[in-house]
């Protein structure tokens, strides 16, 4: 297993591969990327990507969260194909994008949970983040279904925060 950094160049592999999320286009992620916003990390498996993770330089998204927390950089949308989950891909993306992190010398890391994904919540505190002041914030997001309409998706949050 390969993690690295996603380049311009390997658009055409991963364009079907990363999910859309309000509406954004992998072109949208990769020129954030390419501004220094975020940076989209690819667990590769020879040719095949099989996980993905992102990392929000400026601090968490959300402005309540970046309020509480500011110039935390926020890990999101870790996914890894359900065919290849509980094989500790998710956990390597993750420790990647720490990697990343401390070599820019920020202090620590965070990331928002579902309130009620208690599987993921677990795997966090394992991997050494902690609950935060942002324990119960709200966050919404569009999805496109396959029939084209749009739904908006409203959860609860709980951002952790892993000290370096």
């Amino acid at each position: 297993m390969e993690l690295r950094i996603a380049q311009q160049s390997e658009y055409d592999s991963l364009e079907a591969f990363i999910s859309q999320v309000d509406r954004r286009t992998l072109q949208d992620e990769l020129d954030d990327q390419l501004f220094g916003l975020q940076s989209l990390a690819i667990a590769w498996d020879g040719k095949q990507p099989k996980g993905y993770g992102f990392v929000y330089w400026p601090g968490p998204r959300q402005l309540g969260v970046a309020d509480l927390i500011p110039g935390c950089p926020e890990i999101f949308r870790i996914t890894v194909m359900p065919e290849d989950q509980s094989a500790g891909i998710g956990t390597k993306i993750i420790k990647f994008l720490e990697d990343q992190a401390k070599s820019k010398d920020y202090a620590s890391i965070g990331l928002a949970v579902a309130c009620d994904n208690t599987r993921a919540a677990a795997l966090y505190k394992r991997l050494g983040y902690a609950e935060t002041a942002a324990k119960n914030f709200s966050a919404s997001y569009e999805l496109e279904t396959s029939d084209a309409s749009v739904i908006t998706i409203t959860e609860r949050y709980a951002f952790l925060q892993k000290l370096f």
